[in-house]
């Protein structure tokens, strides 16, 4: 789901393993994890229930040795 930067709360939270343009940001707001990139704030935000996520963190942070498909 895509909405506007402009009509979400506060609090973002940048990646810790930003580059100075190349990075995104993060925030929980009404039961959804949303994602924006750093470089445009004021573009598309994506949004993404807590559990899919959660499952995107997980298989991102597994190293692709490690992966069970």
């Amino acid at each position: 789901m895509a909405m506007q930067a402009e009509n979400v709360d506060t609090g973002w939270r940048r990646s810790s393993h930003c580059e100075p343009l190349n990075c995104v940001e993060t925030t929980v707001t009404r039961g959804r994890v949303l994602v924006r990139d750093s470089g445009g704030p004021g573009t598309a935000v994506l949004g993404f229930a807590y559990g899919a996520w959660r499952e995107f963190v997980t298989l991102a942070s597994t190293p692709r040795g490690e992966r069970i498909s």
